[in-house]
């Protein structure tokens, strides 16, 4: 058997492997990064909705089969309390620019509050219920129903640039609200 013949690979060669090799390897930092990217993403408005769920637990309050708010939008610090029929929320996330995260933002948007129908407490007396969710005011006329800023900051969760942790909603008598 004759010996094995060297065959020379030419340096164009060599070339075409290593950059496929580098290129390779940089489609996988992409994919990578993008795919870590979006669980980040995806964590963050899982959390976001979890602040959300934890906002709207704290400030509508489930009455036996009824929903109350104690709402302070229009009416300054003494509120009007509102019945809402179909009660949920959504989430909205705004973006973050590059101020945003230098400023150690990790997610903006809102949150807001939807519902069927509603009515008011004005003294004693119940309004007529109305259709859709109460009229928006404030930074709520962005999104089009009542709305709440929802930012993440440095690892800590804010409601109306408030830190969650110290948000103390207010009460909800529903004897007083029942009768």
């Amino acid at each position: 058997m004759p010996p094995p013949v060297a065959r020379k690979t030419s340096p164009i060669r060599w070339v075409a492997v290593a950059l496929a090799g580098v290129a390779g390897i940089f489609v996988l930092l992409i994919v990578g990064t993008f795919g870590v990217a979006a669980l980040i993403y995806k964590a963050s408005t899982s959390e976001a909705d979890a602040q959300a769920k934890q906002y709207w637990d704290k400030n509508v309050k489930q009455c036996g089969s009824r929903y109350f708010q104690l709402d302070f939008s229009l009416y300054g610090t003494s509120g009007v309390y509102r019945e809402y029929k179909g009660f949920s929320y959504a989430v909205w996330p705004s973006g973050l620019t590059e101020a945003d995260k230098l400023n150690g933002y990790e997610w903006k948007g809102f949150t807001s509050l939807h519902s069927n129908s509603y009515r008011t407490l004005f003294g004693r007396r119940w309004s007529e219920w109305k259709d859709g969710s109460p009229e928006p005011s404030g930074v709520a006329m962005f999104v089009g129903s009542l709305a709440v800023p929802l930012d993440k900051k440095n690892g800590r969760w804010y409601y109306f640039g408030q830190d969650s942790s110290k948000y103390v909603a207010p009460r909800i008598d529903c004897e007083k609200l029942l009768q």
